[in-house]
């Protein structure tokens, strides 16, 4: 099970990393990090689908179940980056950048938790 759920992870980190290249060519000029955050509102909206469909709730401690493990813990664990996050709004406000800080933190944690919201009720659990 943890080689499965290591393979999974790498297979999110991977797509994480792909994704980030090819936005960050697209988005060389913008001082907001359009990347990360992309990645963070599709992967919550990827983790609150797959709850919903797999499980139909959302678990505190579902982890004894070896699809969560995969899916939620692996792939969308190393998909998602909290920490990434946290150092690109420290690099806003320690440049400076107030405003492109103060947007980037509200829309990633309000959008990370909308587009997870979205993603469960669109699959539609009882």
């Amino acid at each position: 099970m943890i080689l499965l759920m290591a393979l999974a992870g790498g297979l999110g980190a991977l797509l994480r990393y792909m994704i980030g290249v090819l936005l960050t060519d697209r988005f060389t000029k913008s001082s907001f990090p359009v990347p990360m955050l992309a990645v963070n509102l599709a992967g919550s909206f990827g983790l609150g689908l797959f709850l919903g469909l797999y499980l139909g709730y959302i678990p505190l401690d579902a982890y004894e179940d070896p699809v969560f493990l995969m899916a939620g813990v692996g792939f969308f664990g190393a998909f998602t980056t909290f920490s990434t996050f946290a150092v690109e709004t420290i690099t806003l406000l320690r440049r400076g950048a107030w405003m492109p800080a103060l947007w980037y933190s509200s829309i990633t944690i309000i959008g990370s938790l909308g587009t997870f919201l979205f993603g469960f009720l669109l699959a539609g659990p009882s």
